[in-house]
């Protein structure tokens, strides 16, 4: 049965992406007269606004005129749109609820639904977690920052299945009653300090996944990380913990991930049978473990889908191989945690290639990494400046105007036995759409090296 009806409302999405466009189209379908408007050029979406139009939904571009007068009993916002913008502020003032499309989508949801969030690893545990609900034999879809918007599948799943939901802090601003049968909260390092201002608002969003949650929810914490385990201990719902070193939860015995039910240790995995290297997988796999296992799925299960994973787009993905030197597309590491990982995952040397736009912090947490593993560095969009200022005196820096001077460049440096990696530990918007064009524009240039 569905959650909501919006027969004769008047409903108003700011943003015209992915989840904007979703939405706009669950509204539709729930009998809502829905306008998107956004303030970039008819000519920049002509796709999605020829797609909406097509569909009945009314838009503007260009600008928000009718979004800023004229009268809305609801608006949602894309994850793009700041809580500072001033329409959304105006909207404030008029008294007109806010949403975002998490919000919009999970209120018309019928099954289950996991929530995953972090500053690192969202995707990735995503992926894991969708494939062990597969492996047991469950009606499994992902959604969110990965994949397909939620408010596209709201309606159509029945209530057996299951949704796997990446969430970012943005998503998470304007979702005051979202309630996630299981949560993850992989970990929490300084990101996008340029949305939220400062690290205490950055958490308040992050922490507003499991605001809702009671007793019958999981919430799978990273006990490894000081700031979520010190989280868990105001959670309502039931605490399932991973990390590296613990009595119970999801945890390392003698080479082999485990899982403790509090009652009964029984094994998952061993640690060498996964396929994806690095610490950090080690920890996303034990998440993933964690959300599937409380909810139900037998940990051999669990196991079985892991050894099954194959390497993730975007994510240290080998791109090509040419003259004994090895090229990396990691474009999803858009802070510098991310980076650190990446260049912690590499023992050979590596020449780095990093910047876009930054998100409001320094990039000084790399210089240790950089000493031991860079052998150069090449810079790029609008943080190259910054990146060269705060690092240049570690390792010979080459700025380029864009990623495709800075891969060519690169290329003509690499020895036999060096890596080539794209992990600009910044956002993308300033050359890009997104990190996933990012990503596949760096392969297109890799596949044309010669």
């Amino acid at each position: 049965m569905i959650k909501l009806s919006f027969s004769g409302q008047r409903i108003v999405i700011v943003g015209m992406a992915r989840s904007g466009i979703g939405a706009a189209k669950l509204i539709k379908r729930l009998g809502g007269k829905v306008l998107v408007s956004d303030q970039k050029t008819k000519d920049e979406l002509m796709e999605a606004v020829s797609h909406l139009e097509a569909q009945g939904i009314e838009t503007e571009t260009g600008h928000h005129r009718r979004a800023e007068t004229e009268k809305w009993d609801l608006a949602v916002v894309s994850p793009g749109v700041s809580a500072n913008h001033p329409l959304l502020r105006d909207f404030t003032m008029r008294a007109i609820p806010v949403w975002s499309e998490l919000e919009l989508a999970t209120r018309a949801l019928r099954c289950p639904w996991v929530g995953i969030t972090g500053s690192n690893g969202k995707t990735t545990t995503t992926v894991m977690t969708g494939a062990i609900f597969r492996e047991d034999g469950r009606r499994t879809e992902v959604a969110g920052n990965i994949g397909r918007a939620l408010s596209e599948l709201a309606l159509d799943l029945p209530t057996k299945a299951i949704v796997v939901v990446e969430v970012s802090s943005f998503q998470l601003e304007f979702s005051p009653s979202v309630k996630p049968a299981a949560a993850a909260f992989l970990n929490l390092t300084p990101d996008h300090l340029d949305r939220h201002g400062t690290m205490e608002a950055y958490r308040t969003a992050k922490s507003r996944l499991l605001a809702n949650q009671d007793s019958n929810d999981f919430f799978v914490a990273n006990f490894d990380d000081p700031y979520v385990r010190e989280l868990a201990q105001y959670a309502r719902a039931q605490v399932i913990p991973f990390g590296f070193n613990l009595n119970r939860g999801v945890t390392l015995r003698n080479g082999d991930i485990v899982f403790h039910d509090g009652t009964t240790c029984r094994e998952v995995m061993a640690v060498r049978d996964l396929p994806l290297p690095g610490r950090h997988n080690l920890a996303n796999a034990m998440a993933a473990i964690g959300i599937c296992c409380s909810m139900g799925v037998a940990p051999d299960i669990a196991g079985q889908a892991l050894r099954k994973l194959s390497p993730i787009e975007h994510r240290l993905e080998l791109v090509r191989e040419l003259r004994e030197v090895k090229y990396y597309n990691d474009s999803k590491a858009t802070n510098v945690d991310a980076t650190i990982t990446a260049l912690q995952s590499f023992s050979g040397p590596i020449l780095l290639i990093a910047g876009g736009r930054g998100k409001g912090g320094t990039f000084e947490a790399l210089r240790p990494y950089l000493r031991h593993a860079v052998r150069a560095l090449f810079v790029i969009g609008e943080s190259a400046e910054q990146l060269e200022s705060e690092l240049s005196d570690l390792v010979p820096t080459v700025r380029a105007a864009f990623l495709r001077e800075a891969v060519e460049k690169a290329h003509s440096l690499a020895r036999a036995g060096d890596v080539v990696l794209l992990s600009p530990a910044c956002a993308s918007f300033d050359q890009f759409r997104n990190y996933e064009e990012r990503g596949r524009v760096f392969k297109t240039i890799v596949s044309e090296l010669q």
